[in-house]
């Protein structure tokens, strides 16, 4: 019932009937390249591309495609390393690596796996068929959902989180699979003490290799994990069935370790970065002017609307909008800045259009970050 209240809800709201999408164009889909490209591909380049996505969404966001192209604008925020993984920086300050979901949980491989047989496994299986009803809706839903975002392609991203936040909403229903599935397994407190230990241990010990927080350690280990715990539930490996409890338990705390020891520290630091970088903005910004800037910098500085300053930011429309704000500010006798980062040609309209009154550089980066003020007139500021 709760899934049909939210289809319910979301038709209303947004005109889809899919129950955990916040818009229409995440279940728009087409045989046109999922990366944003106007080419439409043949079916073998689709498949190709589809298991590309998958691979990076779920396995290793190693095997992400170059910057380059249609992804040149992830590489404000990400880079790739010789050594194949992908970190998060941004204006000068380094973060840990970006992770997959199974770089992120290793153990949901297990889940996934328990998921996908449990579709036609249980409904032959002799038990509770209450039991069996929930769990194969539950793994429906986490397939519908990963099958969702393989195929809507690698266009949106989560920015600067380091996991996988799109599929965090499947996250609990892979640990009800767990714990539905596996409920079998001996989980002695010996058994989940030893593995999480081992599991949080090995992440702490991986902090200390050269790479710090991007040491490529950080991003094959836990797949190991993952791969190890899941070839353990196999009937073959699993007549020692406390081998595969240990493993399981190892990957919860390796995950647990890597959100405690990597990503909260990291996010912190994220949040302390934007509030440092909104505050020069913010000081130069007059009571009721109008900024056009990048998001991550319209999101630190919330606080100035309380001072009649309107922000925008035009990469979310492809500028659309942005020539109409600027001249209603204009004509209406407000001073409009901008802040120009994304697509150039966006910022390099507004330019010639409007004309340049002032620029100056905030000094947030080697290279220049300039917060200009549309008009005309222009002058340079020290």
């Amino acid at each position: 019932p709760f899934v049909a209240l939210s289809s319910v809800l979301n038709h209303l709201r947004a005109g889809i009937w899919h129950p955990f999408s916040k818009s229409a164009g995440y279940t728009r889909l087409s045989l046109a390249s999922a990366d944003g490209g106007e080419e439409r591909l043949s079916v073998v380049d689709r498949g190709v591309e589809i298991l590309r996505n998958f691979a990076v969404l779920i396995v290793d966001y190693g095997f992400h495609p170059p910057f380059e192209g249609a992804h040149a604008w992830k590489s404000h925020f990400l880079r790739m390393s010789e050594a194949g993984v992908v970190t998060t920086h941004q204006l000068g300050w380094d973060g840990p690596i970006r992770k997959a979901l199974l770089q992120s949980s290793p153990w949901a491989l297990a889940a996934l796996v328990l998921a996908v047989t449990a579709l036609w496994s249980l409904r032959r299986a002799r038990e509770d068929q209450a039991r069996a009803r929930e769990v194969t809706l539950i793994a429906g839903l986490v397939v519908a959902n990963v099958g969702l975002f393989t195929l809507a392609g690698l266009g949106r991203d989560p920015g600067l989180c380091f996991n996988p936040r799109y599929l965090h909403e499947i996250v609990p229903w892979l640990a009800i699979v767990i714990g539905a599935r596996a409920a079998g397994l001996p989980w002695t407190d010996r058994a989940v003490g030893a593995g999480f230990g081992l599991g949080a241990l090995a992440l702490l010990l991986a902090l200390l290799l050269p790479g710090g927080l991007r040491d490529p350690w950080l991003a094959r280990a836990p797949l190991l994990l993952a791969f190890a715990a899941t070839f353990a539930l196999a009937p073959s490996v699993a007549r020692r069935p406390v081998i595969p409890a240990t493993l399981l338990a190892a990957c919860l705390g390796w995950s647990a370790a890597s959100q405690g020891a990597v990503d909260l520290p990291a996010s912190f630091s994220v949040r302390l970065q934007r509030a440092a970088l909104a505050a020069p903005v913010n000081q130069r910004l007059p009571d009721d002017a109008v900024l056009l800037a990048p998001l991550w910098l319209v999101d630190g500085l919330g606080p100035a609307m309380l001072r009649g300053v309107t922000l925008a930011s035009p990469t979310l429309d492809d500028g659309r909008a942005a020539p109409e704000i600027v001249r209603r500010s204009l004509e209406r006798g407000r001073r409009v800045f901008m802040v120009p980062w994304g697509p150039s040609t966006l910022y390099g309209e507004l330019r010639s259009e409007f004309g340049v009154r002032s620029e100056v550089d905030l000094g947030l980066d080697r290279e220049p970050v300039l917060l200009v003020e549309l008009g005309s007139e222009l002058r340079a500021e020290p």
